[in-house]
């Protein structure tokens, strides 16, 4: 999806403005193991021909929660219609960051926890890879992966209201309502680190 359509290879493509905004929330909070997937029925143009579909949408961090593939280069445009040539790339990762190696998952439901967390692992860090390889073979001019699990003491600007690792990183991934205090420090955090890494790597020459 991009600001002109949505679609995919399969189906074809719509126009960006007969998607709801309420459609796209609910179909990235369906995460499967707590919410069923968004059932849709849309028109799609493929080939010169439209054509009804009924598709069923999940959220996309099923398998890589960093939505990257869209911004890598060498993508194929006869295949991925949808794709960007960016100079530079800022990921955003709301995940914990390392494992603490403290966790004993001896239940079933802790067990496939622990291995769906193993799996998207290995999927962002194969991701990380590709964008050193990207910017070492001058693909792209760099990048910036900003992750609220990153670990303070690798951070060397840290800003006046620079909140801590500690502060948030318990926060459940939950339906609650956030309090206004919960929300400021995980706003505030991924806003510092943010700025933190694009000076430290990208303006420090």
């Amino acid at each position: 999806m991009n600001n002109e359509r949505f679609g995919s290879w399969r189906y074809g493509w719509s126009l960006a403005g007969e998607l709801r905004v309420a459609d796209a929330v609910t179909a990235s909070a369906a995460y499967p193991p707590f919410l069923p997937p968004f059932d849709w029925t849309k028109s799609f143009e493929r080939g010169g021909q439209t054509n009804t579909h009924r598709v069923v949408v999940t959220d996309g961090g099923v398998f890589e929660n960093l939505g990257l593939s869209v911004m890598e280069p060498g993508r194929d445009a006869q295949i991925s219609a949808i794709s960007y040539n960016p100079d530079i790339i800022i990921a955003s990762d709301a995940g914990v960051g390392q494992f603490t190696g403290k966790t004993v998952p001896m239940s079933w439901p802790n067990r496939m926890i622990q291995v769906v967390n193993a799996v998207m692992r290995k999927v962002q860090d194969a991701t990380k890879q590709r964008l050193h390889d990207h910017a070492k073979a001058g693909r792209i001019d760099g990048f910036i992966y900003a992750g609220l699990g990153q670990i303070d003491k690798r951070v060397h600007l840290k800003s006046a209201n620079w909140v801590d690792r500690e502060d948030v990183i318990l926060y459940p991934t939950d339906f609650s309502v956030m309090s206004d205090d919960n929300i400021r420090k995980l706003a505030g955090r991924g806003e510092a680190i943010t700025r933190a890494l694009v000076t430290q790597y990208l303006l420090s020459d």
